[in-house]
């Protein structure tokens, strides 16, 4: 038989709760529907294990954002620490190990597609590509240059990053005269 708690749970603007649950998975469900809240993070959970808990615990929860991002024939469903795609392979539904190796344990503010790639944006401003290599999906030319970048753009079958100083990586010399002019004027 499943031991219930009451534990509070709170956000950061203030707002508190107490919430009734007997497993981790009934109290976060319970929390979101508490909250009226998609998808909340729970921190100061110890192990993880609701068994640890104790009557009266109290938690801080924190309302993750989750974005999807598409090509023409696969998705992603992504949030700050997490990603999971799916579709067809040749447009990037399937993450190579090496991809999901480099995605793991860092944290992702974006996610765009071309008609067959993506592009991510880790917080520490790099950039990772998978996908079909004729539409984005190999940026091995150009990562060198993609640091600090805070913004990707895509169009059809082309990746174009921003990075933190105005700047765009430089795929051409002629492409980025046109870019080096609008950015002055």
């Amino acid at each position: 038989m499943a031991v219930s708690l009451e534990l509070e749970i709170s956000l950061p603007s203030g707002k508190r709760k107490k919430i009734e649950a007997n497993s981790m998975e009934d109290l976060k469900a319970r929390s979101q529907e508490a909250f009226n809240m998609g998808v909340l993070r729970l921190c100061g959970c110890g192990s993880g294990d609701f068994s640890d808990l104790a009557q009266g615990t109290a938690f801080q929860a924190i309302v993750v954002k989750v974005c999807l991002a598409s090509t023409s024939t696969a998705f992603v469903l992504y949030s700050y620490s997490d990603i999971v795609s799916w579709g067809s392979p040749h447009s990037g539904g399937q993450m190579s190990a090496a991809i999901k190796s480099q995605l793991r344990h860092r944290k992702i503010t974006e996610v765009v597609g071309t008609d067959d790639a993506f592009a991510a944006v880790l917080a520490d401003g790099s950039v990772l590509t998978w996908g079909s290599l004729e539409y984005g999906g190999d940026i091995s030319s150009v990562q060198h240059q993609l640091r600090n970048v805070v913004k990707v753009h895509s169009a059809r079958g082309a990746f174009c990053a921003l990075r933190g100083d105005g700047s765009a990586p430089r795929a051409s010399d002629d492409l980025m005269s046109d870019v080096r002019y609008f950015i002055e004027s």
